[in-house]
Protein backbone atom coordinates (compact mmCIF):
# COMPACT_ATOMS: atom_id res chain seq x y z
CA UNK A 1 0.00 0.00 0.00
CA UNK A 2 2.72 2.29 0.36
CA UNK A 3 3.53 1.97 -2.77
CA UNK A 4 0.61 2.67 -4.19
CA UNK A 5 0.79 5.57 -2.12
CA UNK A 6 3.95 7.01 -3.23
CA UNK A 7 2.99 6.64 -6.86
CA UNK A 8 -0.28 8.31 -6.54
CA UNK A 9 0.97 10.97 -4.56
CA UNK A 10 2.29 14.29 -5.64
CA UNK A 11 4.39 15.12 -2.42
CA UNK A 12 5.54 12.63 0.07
CA UNK A 13 6.78 14.48 3.31
CA UNK A 14 8.98 12.92 6.28
CA UNK A 15 8.14 14.26 10.39
CA UNK A 16 11.77 15.10 10.78
CA UNK A 17 15.62 14.87 9.61
CA UNK A 18 15.90 11.54 10.73
CA UNK A 19 12.49 10.34 9.28
CA UNK A 20 13.64 11.61 5.99
CA UNK A 21 16.89 9.54 6.02
CA UNK A 22 15.16 6.15 7.10
CA UNK A 23 12.49 6.85 4.33
CA UNK A 24 14.80 7.93 1.32
CA UNK A 25 16.65 4.42 2.35
CA UNK A 26 13.36 2.39 2.60
CA UNK A 27 11.92 4.00 -0.65
CA UNK A 28 14.71 4.85 -3.37
CA UNK A 29 12.97 5.43 -6.26
CA UNK A 30 10.46 8.37 -4.58
CA UNK A 31 11.64 11.63 -3.65
CA UNK A 32 11.02 12.24 -0.19
CA UNK A 33 11.50 15.43 1.79
CA UNK A 34 11.36 16.18 5.33
CA UNK A 35 9.33 18.79 7.14
CA UNK A 36 10.90 19.65 10.82
CA UNK A 37 9.04 22.48 12.48
CA UNK A 38 11.91 24.75 14.18
CA UNK A 39 12.33 24.67 17.52
CA UNK A 40 12.83 28.18 19.66
CA UNK A 41 14.91 27.41 22.96
CA UNK A 42 15.18 31.62 23.95
CA UNK A 43 10.79 30.98 24.20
Amino acid sequence: MTYLALSLSRYANAASMRHGEVSARMFPRHRIQSITNPVHAYT
